[in-house]
């Protein structure tokens, strides 16, 4: 064995193997299932090995730990565990094995406590899941001119990939940092936020528009000096982006009003055909409605289109819509399926890292502050869930809990009087 690879501490080797680890996984999660479950699987060998190989460090990251984020990880599992004795039928395996994988993360957590990875490699991985994407939907819309109902990457609609490529191409805007504060690779911030926007004007997703732009205030926000010149760069992008995508006819076929739709469907004697938006107003309504029948732990997971069903035969739904999986809003549908326990793992799940960050980035504010990061991705994934779902897909579920426990990690072992590694 080379003498090189003899004198590094097994500790280090680790860090490498995990700091590498974090850099593919994003990548995975862009290619397909398979590549993302091997390296899922992978991390969590790593983190355990970590942990197991020296005891010390386990005690110490626990010492480190935010508790209240390790309850977040374990909450989701306990809820079906109750779900599964208490609801009749038993939820199946399948049911409870989603939810599991939140607290599968625990691990990669107080791993990264333990290791101290440099956070660059997760965020670069990012960078090149949100380039990917871009480049795989101008391939589908623009050249192939396939349907919205395409699934890009073999496991996500079109609508969760497109939101979680905008959210990492912010959250990836950060390895431009210095560790004065500075910036750097100064040539990502118009790149990553032409593909931000690129995305929704090819996917044609409303919301997708309204994600890009609120992520874009709160980056704004947070940047230091909020210098004109990086500003312009982007809106040059941007317009280039825009007058690159509008030439595509395909574009049009979307152009459907929604405030028109909505007033049509509230003030019409008789309600009209239910409409992509005016379908979410029933589905929400209709989730509310299970709640208030199952208050505490809910109708139980996965079994939203089951309720759905049943309030159909009653004659409580428009006779036109759909036996939707879940009601496009990721708190209504914890909410639903999980009573005020699946709330309260939303909140757990998303406020208190956001929370967390937001302390965190008071004690030292800057673009190069770790908690940015946190606070792009929280608030990301919060807006992307009300009109959509992002944790509901298993891939999705352990890479938020993945690159959360990451994160939030790094925001803990962060002095306030110096920013991000390089």
């Amino acid at each position: 064995m080379p003498e090189s690879i003899v004198a590094v501490p097994a500790r280090s080797r680790l860090s490498l193997i995990f700091e590498v680890l974090l850099f593919l996984y994003p990548i995975s999660l862009a290619a397909n299932k398979s590549a993302n479950d091997v390296l899922s699987a992978l991390l969590l060998l790593t983190a355990c090995l970590a942990l197991l190989s020296k005891p010390q460090a386990l005690l110490g990251a626990l010492r480190e730990a935010r508790w209240g984020w390790l309850i977040a990880l374990t909450m989701p599992l306990a809820l079906v565990i109750i779900q599964h004795f208490a609801l009749a039928p038993p939820l199946s395996l399948r049911d409870v094995d989603d939810y599991s994988r939140f607290f599968l993360c625990a691990p990669v957590y107080l791993a990264a406590l333990s290791l101290r990875p440099r956070v660059q490699w997760f965020l670069w991985g990012c960078v090149a899941f949100a380039l990917y994407s871009t480049g795989l939907m101008v391939v589908h819309f623009q050249f192939q001119h396939l349907g919205r109902d395409i699934f890009p990457n073999g496991f996500l609609a079109v609508i969760p990939h497109t939101s979680l490529a905008i959210i990492l191409a912010f959250v990836g805007l950060q390895v431009r940092a210095h560790a004065d504060g500075g910036l750097r690779y100064r040539f990502l911030l118009p790149v990553l936020v032409g593909c931000a926007l690129a995305l929704p004007l090819l996917t044609q997703t409303r919301s997708g528009i309204l994600l890009v732009l609120a992520l874009g205030a709160v980056l704004w926000r947070l940047t230091p000096g909020r210098q004109l010149r990086w500003l312009f760069g982007a809106v040059a992008v941007a317009l280039l982006v825009v007058a690159a995508t509008l030439s595509n006819k395909q574009m049009w076929s979307r152009s459907d009003h929604t405030v028109a739709e909505i007033h049509q469907y509230v003030t019409a004697p008789v309600p009209p055909p239910l409409t992509s938006a005016t379908t979410r107003i029933e589905l929400w309504r209709l989730a509310i409605k299970m709640v208030e029948a199952h208050p505490l732990i809910g109708v139980g997971n996965h079994r939203f289109r089951t309720a759905l069903a049943e309030l159909q035969a009653r004659g409580q739904t428009p006779k036109d819509l759909e036996l939707y999986s879940h009601p496009h809003n990721d708190l209504l549908k914890m909410s639903a399926e999980g009573g005020l326990l699946g709330s309260l793992c939303w909140a757990l799940l998303l406020l208190f890292p956001l929370r967390a960050a937001l302390r965190g980035y008071g004690a030292a504010p800057g673009a190069a502050n770790p908690a940015t990061a946190v606070i792009l991705l929280a608030v990301g994934v919060i807006l992307a869930g009300m009109v959509d779902v992002v944790l509901i897909w298993r891939p999705t579920i352990m890479f938020y809990g993945v690159a959360m426990s990451v994160l939030l990690a790094r925001v803990a072992q962060q002095p306030p009087s110096i920013t991000i590694d390089t």
